[in-house]
């Protein structure tokens, strides 16, 4: 008998593995979705290391960003009229007025906001 089993999730209760410790001898080790979870996880931060990728997320956090000042500025999540031209014109008018917010601050040479860092990303930089 194996002195340790790969088994999946789905099969798995807490009295039996606790049993088979204790009854078998028998060592219950990572279960198989959470390996394939998990290698899959190593593959998606393998990823994250090519250009490709960070040339991607910087794009979909560029507009992130912009859905961020609209959703701030304009209240976009609110439609404040009934109907669809009409909800149609409201975007418009918040695209009009988010373009002229970013004109003027380019004008004015303002600086872009840095990205924030969270607590727990200062702490792993100062150690």
């Amino acid at each position: 008998m194996p002195a340790e089993y790969l088994i999946d999730a789905g099969y798995t209760e807490a009295d039996w593995v606790a049993g088979s410790r204790a009854s078998l001898g028998v060592e219950v080790g990572r279960q198989v979705r959470d390996q394939a979870a998990y290698q899959a996880l190593v593959r998606a931060r393998a990823q994250q290391g090519t250009l490709d990728w960070q040339s991607r997320y910087h794009q979909r956090a560029g507009i992130e960003g912009t859905i961020s000042q609209g959703v701030r500025v304009a209240d976009l999540r609110h439609a404040r009229y009934l109907g669809l031209q009409k909800v149609h014109l409201q975007h418009i008018a918040a695209v009009v007025v988010l373009n002229l917010i970013r004109l003027v601050s380019w004008l004015n040479e303002v600086p872009r906001a840095k990205a924030r860092r969270s607590r727990f990303a200062a702490l792993a930089l100062a150690a």
